[in-house]
């Protein structure tokens, strides 16, 4: 196994974070895991900072197939550049939450940052 982690090294791989079951030569490699809990308090303190309100998310009272999301969400966005949230949005109602994109300013400017 350590032939094949040089090899890598030299051909300018990274290094695993951990190799899983080191003794079967196993090519599973491990990455740590995002900690939600901490990037969750972080973008609600952003909100917070920047005065972005909460809005509670509510379920749709029926299912949307994908056209009738497309024709909810389509038109209306004045905020421009919206296209990751709008995406949000979409998958959003895809499961059922009767979510929009139509904030724009302070949550748009807080959430159109990569740290959020």
């Amino acid at each position: 196994m350590s032939n094949k982690i040089e090899r890598m090294k030299k051909a300018g791989a990274r290094e695993p974070v951990r190799l899983v079951d080191k003794s079967s030569e196993s090519d599973i490699i491990e990455t740590k895991k995002p900690n939600y809990a901490r990037a969750t308090y972080e973008i609600q303190h952003q909100c917070e900072t920047n005065k972005v309100a909460y809005n509670k998310v509510e379920k749709l009272s029926e299912r949307l197939s994908g056209n009738e999301i497309v024709n909810r969400l389509s038109g209306g966005d004045m905020t421009s550049g919206s296209c990751a949230s709008l995406a949000f949005a979409y998958i959003g109602n895809k499961n059922g939450l009767d979510v929009l994109d139509f904030r724009g300013g302070s949550s748009q400017n807080t959430f159109s940052k990569v740290s959020t």
